[in-house]
């Protein structure tokens, strides 16, 4: 199981993010195109403004305006925010010079922003219908030329896969690892860029941060959290706490059982730091951060599956800083570039114990592991999620017996390494 999570979580995963971030990145508008003829088939980016709820103005005042919404609750927003946002009356959008006492009483509509990734299916006279492999939608098409983006890499992604695998397997079957080593180097300052601009970010957005924690205890007490019942929602947590920090699936131990220390509680003290850091700490970071870019709901619906994953992060983080982006992708792409090679490792491990070691079962595993890099980034990235979770559910089971049955070892190491440290 643990070569399938090496194929999996370890592998296609990082390949397939990597070139969704590239992707991200490189997208651009669809006006450029010379033949729309041409985009069928392709996938496309759609940014338009979708109907959200109903309010009732009660008062308008110099700096401010008092609203209802459907039950009758009340909100003061900004004029400044309240032109901004797209507020419809009467199929009218809002200007200043209509913000006056007249206002009172009014019904306004308000359409908050939204995107659509899907397919186009089709370009017939005014319209295009695109396809997100759930629902279709049809757009008018100067709407569409002027508000969609769509990136030369769409459909490319087994040459990433390529150029990556070529690049890992440089490392892992060529022994060349000063790719590696500069990786190693480069990685550490690349997450310490990601979490001093989430901090900014968190900084800038201060006052909001209680908010953001209680939509966060509120998705998962209350509304959408318990919608899928208790247990579902624990299920899911457990799921995406696994594949990101790992802990108790048994690949960390893998890499930690290589160091030569004296006392192996030491090093299992050292290993807790490691979901504590990557979960409690860098991800909460991130789900603020996502949270608070998120006031609109312009990146994406709670209660809404999420089909996007690296890119929503990267548009949160360009919502506050606009050159982030560009590091992110650089970012992505490393980590990946490294978490392949350390997982190749721990796959590498549980096959030489089935197979033996030998050149030609190595070889075997790294081919095996290299062409997985190139499935990873042409795949769906749902597909890769449920392969992911399939294998890190697998190793999780029988590794969790194990440390049942090895508890009263680790408790006995524990003290030894107390007693140690009293002594010293």
């Amino acid at each position: 199981m643990c070569i399938g999570g090496s194929f999996g979580g370890g592998n296609m995963f990082q390949s397939n993010q990597a070139f969704a971030m590239l992707e991200s990145y490189s997208q651009s508008d669809i006006k450029n195109e010379s033949n729309l003829k041409d985009l069928e088939g392709s996938t496309v980016i759609y940014s338009y403004f979708e109907k959200d709820s109903l309010f009732t103005i009660k008062s308008v005042n110099k700096k401010d305006i008092t609203t209802l919404n459907a039950k009758g609750k009340k909100e003061k927003i900004t004029k400044e925010t309240f032109l901004a946002d797209s507020i419809m009356i009467n199929g009218e959008k809002v200007t200043e010079e209509m913000l006056t006492d007249e206002l009172n009483g009014q019904s306004f509509d308000y359409y908050k922003p939204a995107t659509y990734t899907g397919e186009v299916q089709s370009i017939k006279d005014d319209v295009v219908t695109l396809y997100d492999g759930s629902e279709k939608m049809e757009v008018d098409k100067a709407s569409f030329l002027g508000n969609a983006k769509k990136s030369p890499l769409d459909g490319v992604g087994w040459i990433f896969g390529i150029v990556m695998a070529i690049l890992v397997g440089i490392v892992i079957i060529g022994g060349i690892k000063k790719i590696a080593k500069v990786t190693d180097k480069i990685v550490p300052f690349m997450v310490a860029i990601y979490v001093i601009s989430a901090l900014v970010i968190l900084g800038m957005n201060f006052s909001q941060i209680p908010s953001a924690f209680g939509e966060i205890f509120g998705g998962a007490f209350t509304g959408y959290g318990i919608a899928g019942g208790m247990f579902g929602v624990l299920i899911q947590g457990f799921r995406r706490a696994a594949f990101s920090n790992e802990a108790g699936i048994g690949s960390a131990s893998i890499a930690h059982s290589a160091v030569k220390t004296k006392y192996a509680a030491s090093e299992g003290l050292v290993a807790l730091l490691e979901p504590f850091i990557d979960t409690v700490l860098v991800c909460t970071m991130t789900a603020l951060v996502l949270i608070i870019s998120n006031g609109d709901q312009g990146l994406f619906e709670y209660g809404v599956q999420v089909t996007q994953g690296v890119e929503v992060t990267s548009a949160a983080f360009e919502s506050n800083i606009s050159w982030f982006p560009i590091v992110l992708t650089i970012a992505v792409v490393l980590f990946a570039f490294s978490t392949m090679i350390s997982w190749s490792y721990y796959g590498y491990q549980a096959w030489t114990y089935l197979f033996g070691r030998g050149k030609m079962t190595e070889y075997t595993y790294k081919f095996i592991f290299c062409v997985f890099v190139v499935i990873g980034a042409a795949a769906q990235l749902q597909s890769v999620i449920d392969f992911s979770d399939a294998m890190i559910f697998a190793m999780l089971v029988p590794n969790m017996i194990g440390l049942f049955f090895l508890a009263p070892r680790v408790r006995e190491e524990l003290a030894k390494f107390k007693a140690a440290i009293k002594k010293a």
